[in-house]
């Protein structure tokens, strides 16, 4: 196993484990920092922190209905394509597509 993709595990195991509300908020925190440019790092290692978000958004929405939308719609309402590329891809989830098919609906509408 490669450094990077170890790394990128890391990730997405961390992120999957996230469940509360302080974890989400801190995540929240952290999207904000890239949003404003106030993170510094590679290419790399906003990719890496992408594939995190792309899978772990859906699972804030899913168990934390009401922040996990409340920070889709944020972000969806941006004009950073690059949130736009993790919004859509936690939009896609079936874990909260198909329980919540107008909240996708809406959310998506914000990107266009």
């Amino acid at each position: 196993m490669t450094a990077n993709s170890k790394r990128r595990e890391d990730m997405l195991k961390f992120l999957g484990q996230a469940q509360n509300e302080t974890e989400l908020k801190k995540w929240y925190r952290i999207m904000e920092d890239i949003h404003a440019d106030r993170v510094s790092g590679t290419k790399e290692d906003f990719q890496v922190l992408s594939k995190g978000l792309e899978y772990a958004i859906s699972i804030f929405a899913e168990r934390l209905r009401q922040e996990g939308f409340a920070l889709l719609s944020k972000f969806a309402a941006t004009e950073d394509k690059r949130f736009h590329q993790i919004m859509k891809s936690n939009l896609g989830k079936a874990r909260i597509a198909k329980p919540y098919p107008e909240e996708i609906s809406r959310i998506a509408g914000m990107m266009t």
